[in-house]
């Protein structure tokens, strides 16, 4: 009867501990499947001709449609970058961007969107009858984004091998009669189990892209990247 005890708890009791550490694993790689991932985006904005540049009116004036009569003081350009620093690539994800004035007594927003760039702007749609943002003064764009893959990795300077990953999709905006910071740029994408997030130079380090890049940015390098450079041009 010992005997018998014995084989039998040597043979259950590996089991259950087999069992139960299957179990600890199937529960981790189930998180980790379903946990939220994000897609990077980066804005650049620069003022063409405002009203407080030394331009001289008499001699140069902007027309838009035909206008004469109201020459525009204001132009400006507002460019949006996505990175996928993700670990994984994505089918069929969903990008809208709205373009609001940050004040109420802004009139409506004159907007021209430009052609879209990027690694996988052959695999952008633009999408029609949008419901409009929640200002009606702003203006929204969709996109339906076929296939996206992670960012490549380009290196900027051949001096100190600096590397930084280039956006999958840009596009530039241009705003008539308003200058680019009385305006606000709100992405937001929709897909099962990805979200949006502001570039920054800690998301560059999560474990599931820096594993990609042979040569990591040092903390101090990246910072002096992103204080001095236009993301992306």
């Amino acid at each position: 009867m010992k005997r018998v005890l014995e084989n039998l708890a040597n043979w259950v009791f590996p089991a259950l501990i087999g069992a139960l550490l299957s179990s600890i694993a199937t529960i981790l790689v189930t998180q980790e499947q379903n946990k939220t991932r994000y897609l990077d985006y980066a804005l650049n904005e620069t003022n063409i001709i405002g009203s407080e540049r030394n331009i001289p009116k008499d001699k140069i004036k902007v027309i838009f449609n035909n206008d004469n009569k109201n020459p525009v003081e204001e132009v400006s350009q507002v460019q949006l970058l996505l990175y996928n620093l993700s670990d994984q690539d994505y089918e069929n994800v969903d990008l809208y961007i709205d373009i609001i004035p940050k004040s109420n007594v802004i009139k409506p927003l004159i907007i021209i969107a430009d052609q879209i760039g990027g690694s996988i702007k052959d695999a952008v749609e633009n999408k029609t009858s949008l419901k409009p943002p929640d200002n009606p003064k702003g203006q929204r764009f969709g996109y339906r984004i076929k296939n996206i893959n992670r960012s490549k990795i380009d290196k900027i300077s051949e001096k100190n091998d600096l590397e930084i990953p280039q956006p999958i999709f840009k596009i530039t905006y241009t705003i008539i009669g308003n200058k680019s910071d009385e305006v606000q740029v709100v992405p937001s994408i929709l897909a099962k189990g990805l979200s949006e997030r502001k570039l920054s130079y800690d998301n560059l380090f999560n474990p599931d892209f820096s594993q990609t890049i042979k040569n990591p940015f040092t903390a101090l390098e990246l910072r002096h990247f992103f204080d001095t450079s236009s993301i992306g041009n």
